[in-house]
């Protein structure tokens, strides 16, 4: 009986470690899967909010621009039917940044909402970048007007080269600072987690490696486009 007894203790206190070690196991885990369903949700927050900053600066910058050329004269003084509808398309995407400039945004703890108004603004500026595809003579595919060639020289004259490299400037520098916010995350993934075929990690390493190889400014930011959207759909 002594014998048994003594077995007895042993098992109840191997039975105790155990219970200790599964809890603390467990409850490592469910930390572990806390932090970083968290920081995924701070990355989500910084892409928002920092992209939303870019777009508000080439929003802001490139209105001025615009309504810097329909106050040149010699656009203004150019008479002719061709020339009443490009100003007409000027001046509705200078309404167009008015209007999203005087809507309320939603709130920064509103991410879905957040996102969609970040997007509503980044057409708008895809609207002008496409006004200056319109107006780009170098473009040998195309036959362009004497008000083409007018318009385009405005934009010139308007600051359109210094426009465009502050704008590029801003567009590496948030790049970069969102490839090291994106590499942060992946470094608190496990080696399982991030070697999962066709998993969320794989598709961010995959979307790193691509960031890194690329140099052209437009193809780093049709890159981050792609990240964008596979990142806000899982």
């Amino acid at each position: 009986m002594p014998i048994a007894s003594h077995q007895l203790r042993i098992l109840l206190g191997i039975a105790l470690l155990w219970g200790e070690f599964t809890n603390s196991c467990f409850g490592v885990a469910a930390s572990d899967h806390m932090s970083i369903a968290n920081k995924r949700e701070q990355l989500l927050t910084i892409m928002i909010e920092e992209y939303l900053k870019l777009t508000d600066y080439e929003l802001e910058h490139c209105k001025v621009l615009v309504q810097n050329v329909l106050a040149d004269q010699q656009v203004m003084d150019k008479q002719s039917d061709l020339m009443d509808a490009e100003r007409l398309l000027l001046e509705n995407f200078v309404r167009q940044v008015t209007d999203k400039e005087q809507e309320e945004a939603p709130a920064k703890t509103n991410i879905a909402n957040r996102f969609f108004y970040l997007i509503a603004k980044s057409m708008i500026y895809q609207g002008f970048e496409s006004i200056l595809r319109r107006h780009d003579t170098t473009n040998s595919r195309r036959k362009f007007s004497p008000e083409n060639y007018l318009i385009e020289s405005s934009f010139k004259r308007n600051g359109l080269g210094t426009f465009q490299r502050d704008v590029t400037q801003k567009q590496m520098k948030f790049m970069n600072d969102f490839v090291k916010e994106v590499e942060s995350y992946v470094s608190l993934l496990t080696p399982a987690q991030r070697n999962e075929r066709d998993s969320e990690p794989q598709k961010m390493i995959n979307w790193l490696v691509k960031m890194r190889r690329d140099t052209d400014v437009q193809q780093r930011m049709e890159t981050f486009k792609d990240f964008m959207r596979f990142f806000v759909k899982m």
